[in-house]
């Protein structure tokens, strides 16, 4: 079974309005098979981000990954795929 670390940090910055979000993620030894979404406020929401499959390309790696949300996102959910189950 394949094991991903996830670590999700929501930062405000007051000075733009946004939330500074910081997806740290550690492959495994089949990184291509890893992919992931950033939803606003639930699974069916807008995609505030995501990173398809084959984006990571080396094996037992940590990723960072920052993207920006509206400050006035409280609610939001996040979805890792493994394209091999």
């Amino acid at each position: 079974m394949k094991k991903l670390l996830l670590t999700l940090l929501v930062l405000p910055i007051f000075c733009f309005g946004q939330k500074e979000v910081i997806v740290h993620i550690t492959t495994d030894s089949w990184p291509s098979e890893t992919r992931w979404v950033l939803h606003a406020d639930s699974l069916y929401g807008n995609i505030l981000g995501d990173v398809n499959y084959g984006y990571y390309t080396q094996q037992n790696t940590s990723h960072t990954d920052t993207l920006y949300i509206p400050d006035s996102l409280t609610n939001i959910t996040f979805v890792i795929y493994d394209s091999y189950g």
